[in-house]
């Protein structure tokens, strides 16, 4: 059909090694779900990543990072937004990826993030291999 696509050398000697030995790519994560920017916008979050929940046994829990919480009545209310992993500022999915991307798993990161008051906190969080959970 005429189309071409390229993929940096970079990535591909990343890539190869682990889809010949697991036959998955295995990304590093930070143990949360994040709120997609078209709902973190119905709560005026403009800035940063909404945590919408955090795994069990995860980094992130053992950080004491929070995910959205829901009261008796349904009402959800804001947990923890992350801003920067290290010194990079993200605001979206992508942003969350293109920046773990530099990393591998095992490699510690310093998340910057506000909390459920609005505190602007740190906390060193060890890169563990992306899951799904809920």
């Amino acid at each position: 059909a005429g189309l071409g696509f390229a993929v940096p050398v970079d990535t591909i000697a990343r890539i190869v090694p682990q889809l010949i030995k697991f036959g998955k790519v295995i990304r590093p994560a930070l143990g949360i779900s994040i709120l997609d920017e078209r709902n973190a916008r119905v709560f005026g979050v403009r800035k940063g990543i909404v945590i919408k929940s955090v795994g069990p046994g995860t980094a992130a829990e053992k950080a004491g990072l929070v995910g959205m919480q829901r009261d008796r009545r349904g009402r959800y209310f804001l947990g923890d937004v992350i801003l920067k992993i290290n010194k990079t500022e993200v605001n979206s999915l992508e942003d969350i990826y293109l920046e773990l991307e530099k990393f591998k798993i095992g490699d510690e990161v310093e998340v910057t993030y506000l909390d459920s008051e609005n505190k602007k906190k740190k906390a060193k969080l060890k890169l563990q291999e992306l899951k799904r959970f809920e």
